[in-house]
């Protein structure tokens, strides 16, 4: 049981165990990213014609 085996290295291997995974799901990221950006691009194009999401008064869409 040494100082190196159980307190620097396993500080060392977290990032690098993070970085991996992250190489990993870039792909399912960047396709997940493109979906929510063109929800968001839904939703603004609602607004610019609307006042409000639904109905004419301020609603609980309009808040969530």
């Amino acid at each position: 049981m040494s100082y190196r085996l159980y307190n620097f290295q396993p500080s060392l291997r977290s990032p690098w165990r993070a970085a991996k995974m992250l190489d990993r799901y870039q792909q399912q990221i960047e396709a997940k990213k493109k979906l929510g950006y063109g929800v968001l691009d839904v939703m603004e194009n609602h607004l610019s014609h609307h006042d409000y999401f639904v109905g004419e008064i301020y609603s609980i869409a309009d808040i969530v």
